[in-house]
């Protein structure tokens, strides 16, 4: 859950979680019974993992409602004239603070001399999401077969906004 949060704790940020589960823990093991401690530990650690994924789901449901738009930008710019990888760039940068802080990796990735194609696939992956999966794949068979991106996203941008439509 805490990559689909897109969250990433240093070691000392988890001493610190654990340092505070404990906290409770211990006192109920020493003047309680131990059997109670270990039942509110579980209990405890069931919560915090509840909570995770809650938090997780609706991440990926906000990430997944501001793609469409995302990707109708990147086809604005696309037909324009702009290449695949600066269209992804100035879209990115141009995106919410959200969606940015999402394809920072992605971004990092093409910095460092890694395709497109596989750095949104690896981003699909990363996260999980329908909309990604199919940006990825409409990316991955443009690159291998070539034809209209533009005309792609398109149609990849209406379908979206009709299964959200749907879904609502």
């Amino acid at each position: 859950p805490l990559r689909r949060l897109g969250v990433q704790p240093a070691p000392r940020d988890c001493l610190a979680a654990i340092a505070c589960a404990a906290l409770p823990v211990i006192p109920a093991a020493v003047f309680l019974n131990p059997l109670l401690a270990g039942v509110l530990a579980v209990g405890m650690l069931l919560a915090g993992y509840a909570s995770l994924q809650i938090l997780a789901a609706r991440h990926v449901a906000r990430l997944g409602a501001a793609l469409p738009g995302f990707f109708d930008r990147v086809r604005q710019l696309l037909s324009v004239g702009n290449s695949l990888p600066t269209a992804f760039t100035r879209a990115v940068g141009s995106a919410p603070p959200h969606l940015a802080a999402f394809f920072a990796p992605t971004l990092r990735r093409m910095g460092n001399g890694a395709g497109l194609a596989e750095s949104v696939q690896q981003c699909a992956e990363d996260i999980d999401l329908y909309e990604m999966r199919l940006f990825a794949a409409a990316i991955a068979t443009h690159a291998r077969f070539g034809g209209s991106l533009t005309h792609a996203l398109d149609n990849l941008v209406t379908y979206l906004r009709r299964r959200a439509s749907v879904t609502r």
